[in-house]
C-alpha cells in the first residue's frame, strides 16, 4: 500500500533539498534512559554500539553468548533502533560473575561494549525517554543549508507534527491491512500475539496519522476544538479542553497540545465537536465500535512534540566534496553541499518526520526507502 499523502506542516518553506547518505554513519542515534543503573542487582545493563545490526539481531546474539535461547525473555532493551545505523543502545541481561568477559568475546567491527552496570530489574519497552540523532543530509543544493535552517526555526514556533514514520507499517505499508482483513473476517488473526499487536498498532497509526493530517489541513494543529483531550507537555497529564480562549493561549506557548487516538477498549474519548471530528476519520476507515475493541487498549498521543534541542549545522565532511566557491556554510556551496541535523527528540518521536518537514523531498515523504537504505 502506498503511503497517503500527508501535508506538511510548513509547507509554505521551501525544503532544502538532499538526500539520506546511505552509509551508517550518516544516521547516528543515542538512546537516553528514564534512569541510571544502580550498580547492583540479579540484572546487568549493557550499553552497546551497534553498527548496520537490528535490535532483534543484537538480542539474539546477547543471548546466544550466555547460552540462553534466541527469544530468552531475560534479555531486555527499551526501543527498537534503526539497523542502517550508528546506534548506541542499552539492553539488559541476567547479572553474573564472568559477564564482561563472556560479552567481550562478541565485540567485531559492527559491535562494541561500551558499558556493564548492574541493576535490580530488567530493561523494558518504554524506560527510555529520549533519543539524540546525528543526521547527514548530502547532495543538497545550493542555499540548502539557510533553507534547513529556517524551517527549523519556523517550527520551533509550532512543534513538530508527531506522526508515526513509515518504519511503523511494515514493508509496503502491509501490516495494517493485516490488521483490515482479520477485522473483517477475511483472514485469521495470527496466533503469535507479537504478531497480532504489531498489526494492531499498525492500523492504530494509520488512524492517528489522518486524524493528524486533517488538523493540519483544517489548520487545527496548534488549537483546540471544544471537548478535545490536551496533554500537558511538563507533567504529561491529560484533560477534556472546556475552555478555549484559555487553552489556546497555553497552546500557543506550547505548554499543551492536543492529542489523537491510537483507537482502543480503553482510549479516552473526547466530547462535543472534537468527538463529531474524531469520529469522522474513523468512519472512513470503515471502523465499527466493536472493531476498536478488538484493536487492544489503545491510548492518546499528542499531536505535536516540542523542537527544543535542534541544530543545524554545515558537515564536517563536505569540505573535500564542496564544489571550488564553497563557503563556511557548506550546504549553501553548491550541489555537493552536505549538512548535519543534531536533535534530541522524545521516545516515540520519528527523526525521519522531521527530516522530511526540513528537506522535502519531490516525491513522496521522507523515509529511509526515499533515502536508498533499506528500513527493513
Amino acid at each position: 500500500m502506498v503511503e497517503p499523502k500527508r501535508p506538511r506542516l510548513t509547507r509554505a518553506l521551501e525544503g532544502s533539498g538532499g538526500r539520506l547518505k546511505p552509509l551508517p554513519a550518516a544516521f547516528v542515534v543515542r538512546e537516553r534512559l528514564a534512569y541510571a543503573p544502580e550498580g547492583v542487582g540479579t540484572h546487568a545493563f549493557v550499553r552497546i554500539e551497534k553498527t548496520d545490526l537490528d535490535t532483534l539481531q543484537v538480542a539474539r546474539m546477547l543471548a546466544q553468548s550466555l547460552g540462553l535461547p534466541p527469544r530468552d525473555p531475560g534479555i531486555g532493551f527499551a526501543g527498537m533502533k534503526d539497523r542502517h545505523s550508528v546506534a548506541e543502545q542499552w539492553f539488559s541481561c541476567p547479572w553474573r560473575e564472568d559477564l564482561e568477559a563472556t560479552l567481550g568475546g562478541l565485540e567485531s567491527a559492527s559491535l562494541r561494549i561500551l558499558e556493564v552496570q548492574r541493576h535490580p530489574h530488567k530493561l523494558r519497552r518504554g524506560h527510555a525517554t529520549s533519543n539524540w540523532f546525528s543526521i547527514e543530509i548530502s547532495d543538497v543544493p545550493a542555499g540548502g543549508l539557510d533553507r534547513a535552517r529556517a524551517v527549523v526555526e519556523a517550527l520551533r514556533k509550532t512543534g513538530v507534527p508527531n506522526a508515526f514514520g513509515p518504519q511503523r507499517f511494515g514493508r509496503d505499508r502491509a501490516n495494517a491491512d493485516h490488521a483490515r482483513a482479520w477485522l473483517s473476517g477475511e483472514a485469521r488473526p495470527p496466533r503469535d500475539r507479537r504478531l497480532r499487536d504489531l498489526f494492531s498498532s499498525a492500523l492504530q497509526s494509520e488512524v492517528f496519522n489522518a486524524i493528524l493530517s486533517e488538523r493540519i489541513t483544517r489548520d487545527l494543529f496548534d488549537r483546540f476544538i471544544l471537548g478535545d483531550i490536551a496533554k500537558k507537555h511538563a507533567s504529561g497529564g491529560l484533560f477534556t479542553v472546556e475552555d478555549l480562549e484559555t487553552d489556546n493561549a497555553r497552546a500557543a506557548h506550547l505548554e499543551i497540545s492536543p492529542t489523537g487516538p491510537l483507537p482502543g477498549s480503553k482510549s479516552r474519548l473526547p466530547t462535543g465537536s472534537a468527538l463529531a471530528f474524531e469520529q469522522e476519520v474513523l468512519t472512513s476507515f470503515g471502523l465499527s465500535e466493536n472493531d476498536v475493541r478488538r484493536l487492544g487498549p489503545g491510548t492518546r498521543r499528542p499531536i505535536r512534540f516540542p523542537l527544543e534541542d535542534c541544530v543545524v549545522r554545515a558537515s564536517a565532511s563536505a569540505d573535500a566534496n564542496v564544489n571550488s566557491n564553497s563557503n563556511a556554510d557548506a550546504g549553501n556551496g553548491g550541489p555537493t553541499g552536505s549538512y548535519r541535523v543534531e536533535v534530541t527528540l522524545p521516545s516515540g518521536a520519528y527523526a525521519t518526520v522531521l527530516l522530511d518537514e526540513i528537506v522535502k523531498p519531490t516525491e513522496g515523504h521522507f523515509d529511509r526507502t526515499w533515502s536508498q537504505v533499506d528500513d527493513s
